[in-house]
This record gives structure tokens, C-alpha cells and sequence, in this order.
């Protein structure tokens, strides 16, 4: 071992500045991962703030489509029940009913219900069903 070595001033300086250059060299590597965290956290934030734009225009455009479903709806409801109460109506004043009018007029009566309508055209409905069901008009009797 050569003399200089034996020193411990020597020695006490090697590791003082082996210290001191380790101790650099772990901060630039430490500095070096947290810039590359701190650009991809960067990235993570800017995506969420993208999706919760596109999460605000979908709940927007939902509620539209929403309050335009709810517009269809009335007016399909409306458009049942009128052509509920006069078929169901001359039903019931002609007295009788045949099976392909009582199966149709049943078919559009339950979609009227499924749009929450009920009230009048139900009792209509009951009397209805409470009619004769005779041969269709058109068939021929022997």
C-alpha cells in the first residue's frame, strides 16, 4: 500500500469527496425521476381534465335527448289515446267487437299503459273487453 494512503487525512479527504460526489450523483438521479414523475402526474392531470370536459358535454347532450324522449313520449301517449277512445268508443256503441280488433285494440291499449296512461280510456278499455267477440265481417257464415 503506498504511504499516502495510510494518511487519514488523505483517507478523510477521499471520503469526503467520494461522499460529497455520491451525494450529487443520487441528487441529479433523484432531480432526473422526479422531473420525468413530475411531466407524467403533468399528463394525468391534462387527461382527466379532457375527460371531465367529455363527461360535461355527455351529460348535457343526455339531459337533451332526455327532455326530447320525454317529448316523443306525451305526444305518443296523446296520439294512442285518441285513437284509443274513438275505436274503443265505436266498439262499444256498435255493441260487439270481432277477434282482430279486440287483439289490436288490447296490443295498442297495453303500449298506452306502458307510456303511464290509464283514467277514462281504461274504463273504456273495461267495457270493451266485456264485449261479444263475433265473426269477423268479412268472413262468409254457412
Amino acid at each position: 500500500m503506498p504511504p499516502w494512503l495510510a494518511d487519514t487525512a488523505v483517507i478523510t479527504t477521499l471520503i469526503t469527496t467520494c461522499s460529497g460526489l455520491l451525494t450529487f450523483v443520487i441528487s441529479k438521479i433523484f432531480d432526473h425521476k422526479e422531473r420525468k414523475n413530475k411531466g407524467a402526474l403533468d399528463e394525468i392531470l391534462e387527461n382527466i381534465g379532457n375527460l371531465s370536459d367529455k363527461v360535461a358535454t355527455i351529460d348535457a347532450t343526455t339531459v337533451s335527448i332526455n327532455q326530447q324522449n320525454d317529448v316523443i313520449q306525451d305526444g305518443t301517449k296523446k296520439i294512442i289515446r285518441y285513437r284509443l277512445f274513438h275505436d274503443l268508443k265505436r266498439e262499444v256503441m256498435q255493441g260487439y267487437t270481432n277477434i282482430e280488433r279486440y287483439r289490436e285494440l288490447s296490443i295498442l291499449f297495453e303500449s298506452y299503459q306502458d307510456l303511464g296512461g290509464n283514467g277514462e280510456i281504461e274504463a273504456l278499455y273495461q267495457k270493451f273487453k266485456e264485449l261479444p267477440i263475433r265473426e269477423d265481417d268479412n268472413l262468409e257464415t254457412h
